[in-house]
């Protein structure tokens, strides 16, 4: 059949803001340049005075001596009104900051008393992206906010909130040309337009790299304060996420012997948890307008790569073009009291798909698209299922449908998906990719060979560690054949693991090489696994594998991260005198674990590790992640009768066992 096309191939648009501001709340976080959206700071660590909220270069300085880091030259310019720059020709060339700023102005001022009345408001934070942007716009009528003004000027409606604007151009005469009323409006379009983005923390990265125990205090203490600000009264939601339970597991029952021991236990839990304990960068931004929907087919995010604040621009679903004013996780009744409160009505794809409306394939394909994004996986499979309730063929709901079962850690029922996806869509490509690459590997009968492994135990969590389960000739071999698959074709890939990026080459992709390692699986991998974690080796299945290449003059190490697989390997292929460093670093155990050539390393997946830094030489790693398909046995007792349950409360009869494709789709509670 036909498939519909995906999205358009546009190239990722990369843009400044239209004009932006750091939102009041996040400055106690993040110290971020006023004019160029830069973290500002010649050393990371220098957020850790965010805080304190200095006001002047050399409370800064004192902030930094409380935090002994006094021996580091700060590198953050601050304007009198307490603005945070990167440098002097930041601030200098910032002439828009300039027409507002309160710094030079006098306590009875105008700006002043206006800053004052609208600070307390829970739209402060729009109320000065508006200022911010009518300044930029009078300040020069060539530029993209004075464009976006003359526009707001003429198709947006005034705001009707009571902000003294009238007292803002008593102390700004440049913004007379605008009146109370264009104010008004501007204000009204920033209401509807404006867009919240977040940027990691770069105290994120420098907790993941750092090994000197002072500033391993200093990141600690900084996290610790986070926790102290949080209001008692209100506790927050439990984190049920697999790292955080990963780590809750890991430090559950730790006792320590002395403060240096627990100093150091403190710090691997924070940095198991960087990303969630170091609060990012929140601005408020405008951009390119786009109408609103609550399945946008663009995402906006903050560009991670470029030092001043960009915009990514990108495509993510077919359709008109489309960008969402408020959080796409909300439930519908929470969105739609946000939109209204940015005075806009939704009649949307998304919404109208919730109220039970019928809606197009086509638009169908962004909810669902949007869903998976969020992680709403449910939400996703709904939006798969009606659009296979109209076309049981349709290829990309199929795929889909399987895809989100394996995101939800359910690999044996996305494999019986895959098979009936491939028998209604043989041609579908993404279908026959992922069902060639999961028939590849090695699944059934293996040996019943038993290997000496270490166990290294912590607080309730186990890794196992074995020097000798694969021979080093035929891991040397191993190595050959990567090599010469990587030169004779695209080489060594960088992108294939979105979240956590690995220089590595897919297993299957050499028709070599996977006849190795499907040998290896029967006859030493998958019996080592069984013997450690109790599983079945003959239903045990590959989810992915792969060779990785780290290198102390490149990719030398991976951060922190969790696998989405129930159980783990790591294969060293080489020796470890061609290379210094490297191993598993796991952070419930505070220490990496490596093996000689032809070990294997078992952990389960959902424990966080991180590769540690290879520091000379090359070292080469075969990593690997499994489960064990007990989705048949599933299968097989719902059809005894033992569970006729599906979702919705619904039966199936008993003449309707060869009924898979009903049984597998709500094969969720």
């Amino acid at each position: 059949m036909p498939y519909p096309p995906p999205p358009p191939a546009e190239p990722t648009k990369t843009t400044p803001p239209i004009a932006f501001v750091q939102r009041l709340r996040n400055r106690a976080a993040c110290l971020c340049c006023a004019r160029c959206g830069a973290f500002a700071g010649n050393d990371a660590l220098v957020q850790c005075a965010a805080p304190s909220i200095p006001r002047d270069g050399a409370s800064l300085a004192d902030a930094l001596k409380e935090l002994k880091i006094k021996h580091r030259s700060h590198g953050v310019v601050f304007c009198g009104c307490g603005a945070v720059f990167c440098s002097e020709a930041c601030l200098d060339d910032d002439e828009a900051h300039a027409l507002h700023c309160c710094g030079p102005r006098a306590e009875g001022d105008p700006v002043v008393a206006f800053r004052a009345s609208i600070c307390g408001l829970p739209y402060a934070d729009e109320v000065l992206l508006a200022v911010a942007v009518a300044c930029a716009a009078v300040n020069d009528s060539e530029s993209e906010a004075a464009a976006w003004v003359e526009f707001a000027l003429s198709a947006f409606d005034a705001s009707s909130e009571d902000i003294p604007w009238a007292k803002l151009i008593e102390g700004v005469p440049a913004l007379e040309s605008l009146g109370v009323e264009g104010l008004k409006r501007v204000y009204g379009r920033v209401r509807e337009e404006a867009l919240s983005i977040t940027r990691e923390s770069p105290l994120v990265a420098r907790c993941r790299a750092c090994t000197d125990a002072k500033d391993q205090s200093i990141l600690v203490e900084f996290a610790r304060q986070d926790d102290y600000d949080e209001d008692e009264s209100d506790e927050p939601p439990e984190d049920t996420s697999r790292a955080a339970l990963a780590v809750a597991a890991a430090f559950a029952d730790e006792t320590s012997s002395s403060d240096e021991e627990a100093t150091e236990e403190s710090f691997a839990s924070v940095a198991a948890d960087a990303e969630a304990r170091f609060e990012p960068l929140e601005v408020l931004v405008l951009s390119e307008a786009r109408p609103h929907a609550c399945a946008p087919t663009y995402t906006l995010s903050a560009n991670s790569k470029s030092a001043p604040l960009t915009l990514l621009e990108k495509r993510v679903a077919p359709g008109p073009a489309t960008l969402s004013r408020v959080d796409t996780v909300l439930e519908r009744e929470d969105r739609l009291e946000w939109l209204k409160m940015k005075g806009l009505e939704c009649d949307c794809s998304r919404c109208r798909f919730e109220n039970g409306e019928s809606v197009s394939s086509t638009l169908l394909r962004a909810v669902a698209a949007c869903a998976e994004r969020d992680g709403r996986f449910e939400d996703a499979l709904r939006a798969h299922g009606a659009v296979l309730a109209e076309d049981p063929s349709d290829g990309d709901a199929l795929y889909g449908r399987a895809r989100v079962h394996g995101w939800s850690d359910k690999w044996g029922i996305e494999r019986r998906l895959l098979e009936e996806a491939i028998a209604l869509a043989p041609d579908h490509p993404d279908i026959r990719k992922a069902v060639n690459t999961r028939d590849a590997y090695h699944a059934g009968a293996c040996s019943s060979r038993t290997f000496g492994f270490e166990t290294i135990s912590r607080g309730g969590v186990s890794v196992w560690s074995s020097n000798s389960v694969v021979s080093s000739e035929a891991c040397a071999t191993a190595i050959e054949l990567a090599e010469a698959h990587a030169s004779a074709t695209d080489g060594w890939t960088t992108a294939r693991h979105f979240a956590v990026p690995t220089t590595d080459l897919p297993v299957h992709a050499s028709p070599d090489l996977l006849k190795w390692f499907n040998a290896c699986l029967k006859d030493a991998i998958f019996p080592a696994v069984a013997q450690v974690t109790g599983a079945s080796s003959e239903k045990l299945r590959v989810i992915d594998a792969f060779v990785v290449r780290y290198d102390a003059s490149k990719q030398k190490a991976l951060p922190l991260h969790s696998d989405q697989s129930e159980y783990s390997i790591t294969l060293p292929l080489n020796d470890r005198s061609q290379y210094e460093g490297g191993g598993t670093y796991f952070a419930a155990l505070d220490e990496a674990v490596n093996c000689d050539t032809g070990g294997l390393v078992v952990f389960p997946g959902a424990l966080y590790h991180a590769g540690a830094p290879t520091t000379k030489g090359r070292r080469y790693v075969i990593v690997a992640f499994l489960f064990e398909d007990r989705d048949q046995d599933e299968l097989e007792r719902r059809l005894d009768g033992a569970d006729r349950k599906l979702d919705g409360g619904a039966g199936f009869a008993d003449d309707s066992e060869d009924d898979l494709s009903r049984l597998l789709a709500n094969m969720n509670d």
